[in-house]
């Protein structure tokens, strides 16, 4: 999702003050927020019952659950919700940048 906010980032053009300061997080909805995805995601959660699920596998993530022991299933889990061809939160976000 900083790859999306860096797209509405023109060369030669000065962002928002702090906007740099904002986007070092990790924080998947503040990220969204920035990238003013919040509607287009609305949208494809209200469009596919799968990427709605996938969505909310990933949100469920934080930068302190990175240091937590998951089950080996729950990582595959969350991977295949990513990672997903058709419905994945990744190829979601990649359209957008």
């Amino acid at each position: 999702m900083k790859a999306c906010v860096a797209k509405g980032v023109k060369r030669y053009d000065f962002p928002e003050k702090g906007l740099a300061d904002k986007v070092f997080t990790h924080n998947l909805r503040d990220l969204l927020k920035l990238a003013e995805l919040n509607d287009e995601l609305e949208t494809a959660k209200k469009a596919s019952r799968s990427f709605a699920a996938c969505w909310d596998a990933v949100i469920k993530w934080s930068e302190a659950s990175r240091y937590a022991v998951w089950t080996r299933n729950h990582a595959e889990e969350l991977l295949d919700a990513i990672l997903r061809r058709k419905d994945g939160v990744m190829p979601w976000i990649k359209q957008r940048w």
